[in-house]
């Protein structure tokens, strides 16, 4: 059996025809994409500190975007040692963005002066709809959160002080004391000293 001749020509019209319709489609950005970010995302902090975060979010599509909600979460040793105010935030948040815009306020973090030292993570959401397409969007953004113990303040004993401050007025006496003498070698030439 022979194999089966195809006409070249035609094949060329068909790989053409395909390939001038993928171009002249147009391209079409996301109807609507929303994103977070948190500046900075990796933060070490004490017990009973109170962190701030930079919350950007985009709409980085052509179509707005209705705001439906947002929430937190927090894992790590403690759920109940760090607790998110995102009061600034939703208080000042507009009912929808629209394309291509962008919307920043801040974000607190309260760290309980009881939290158990460890590592964190706080993930904070904000979830909306196509103003036109009602498809549900979400952004997300997380930060890590060390807590450590504060460095402890190096405090002297008594003793140490004292004996630093009679150092001092020892240094500072004698010192004066050859200054009157007129310096380590006697009196300077060409002066003369009154007795």
């Amino acid at each position: 059996m022979s194999p089966t001749k195809r006409p070249l020509a035609s094949s060329f019209v068909l790989t053409a025809a395909l390939a001038s319709a993928l171009l002249a489609a147009p391209t079409r950005q996301a109807r609507a994409a929303l994103t977070l970010s948190l500046t900075p995302n990796v933060l070490t902090a004490a017990p009973g500190s109170l962190l701030s975060f930079s919350a950007l979010l985009q709409n980085t599509g052509a179509e707005s975007v209705s705001l439906t909600g947002a929430g937190s979460n927090i894992t790590g040793p403690s759920m109940t040692a760090l607790t998110f105010d995102d009061t600034d935030f939703l208080n000042n948040l507009p009912l929808a963005l629209a394309a291509n815009a962008t919307y920043t306020r801040n974000l607190f973090v309260t760290v309980a002066s009881n939290a158990p030292l460890g590592v964190y993570t706080g993930t904070y959401t904000v979830d909306g709809e196509g103003a036109t397409s009602a498809t549900p969007f979400s952004g997300s953004a997380s930060a890590r959160i060390t807590i450590a113990q504060a460095p402890a303040q190096v405090i002297p004993e008594p003793g140490s002080a004292s004996l630093l401050l009679i150092g001092l007025a020892t240094f500072g006496g004698t010192g004066r004391l050859v200054q009157r003498r007129g310096g380590k070698n006697g009196p300077q030439q060409g002066k003369t000293t009154a007795r």
